[in-house]
């Protein structure tokens, strides 16, 4: 996402990303949010795959990685799969906070 974007009331079923050993950071809505605020975002039955076993990336559910100010409220990731094995940095849980 772009500083300062602002995404509200969004729903996405069964969306499908495979990341390989170029993705730094990777999520079903945005790679990175900074400064952004995320309010109503519901993401169902998602599946996030390294077909390649090796890739060692911070994973969200619905951001990647969230910083400097950004906002993430009344959101949830349901029934999804992160099948990334060698990352060591995956969130599958829904957090209300200011960053």
């Amino acid at each position: 996402l772009g500083k300062g974007a602002k995404i509200k009331n969004l729903v996405m079923v069964k969306p499908v990303i495979d990341i390989n050993s170029s993705n730094y950071n990777a999520g079903i809505l945005a790679a990175t949010a900074t400064g952004d605020t995320i309010t109503g975002v519901h993401v169902y039955d998602a599946i996030i795959n390294d077909a390649s076993g090796n890739v060692n990336a911070t994973v969200g559910g619905i951001i990647g990685m969230a910083s400097v100010y950004s906002e993430i409220q009344e959101c949830s990731f349901n029934n999804g799969e992160i099948n990334v094995p060698a990352s060591t940095t995956v969130s599958f849980v829904n957090v209300t906070c200011i960053l």
